[in-house]
């Protein structure tokens, strides 16, 4: 922020009430419609002429988001004019969980879910970030820094499951 003409940082201190106004402001420029991310697949088994299970994920055409894997939103709080503010579908994550009751957030708990398969669709993209906003000590607007969230292990998209 400027101030007469000098840089200013009093903002540095109430960066969590900075942090909610742009997210308050983000909702409001876009009449509260949040981001919602792709709709989970529908899945399906049957047992196949070697005696395994076969299982499939399948995307509603019609009523789903992620139609053909072809799933993109905007990011509400990404500046305007920027090349990458969007979201894309790049791939599943299947996970085994202890119980229902497991949540997104302990995903990463391997007492309570397992990442038992991953596929990504065949893309140049290799990795994943988000972008997570840290304090600038110099300034009142926020460094960004990646976050990895996804390295490609497989990468031919292949949605049955032996």
């Amino acid at each position: 922020m400027e101030l007469c003409g000098y840089r200013t940082n009093y903002l540095a201190g109430h960066r969590p009430a900075v942090i909610a106004d742009d997210i308050a402001q983000a909702l409001f420029d876009n009449c509260f419609d949040i981001t919602d991310g792709p709709d989970a697949p529908d899945i399906g088994y049957r047992l196949n002429w070697t005696r395994s299970w076969c299982w499939f994920l399948t995307n509603d055409t019609i009523n789903s988001n992620n139609a053909f894997e072809a799933y993109h939103e905007k990011d509400l709080q990404a500046p305007a004019g920027i090349d990458d503010g969007l979201y894309f579908f790049e791939g599943y994550k299947i996970y085994q969980l202890q119980s229902s009751d497991v949540s997104v957030g302990e995903l990463d708990n391997f007492d309570k879910a397992r990442l038992i398969y991953q596929v990504d669709l065949m893309n140049n993209v290799r990795s994943v970030y988000n972008w997570k906003s840290l304090a600038n000590p110099n300034s009142s607007e926020p460094i960004w820094v990646p976050g990895l969230q996804v390295e490609v292990r497989i990468k031919a998209f292949d949605i049955h499951l032996r």
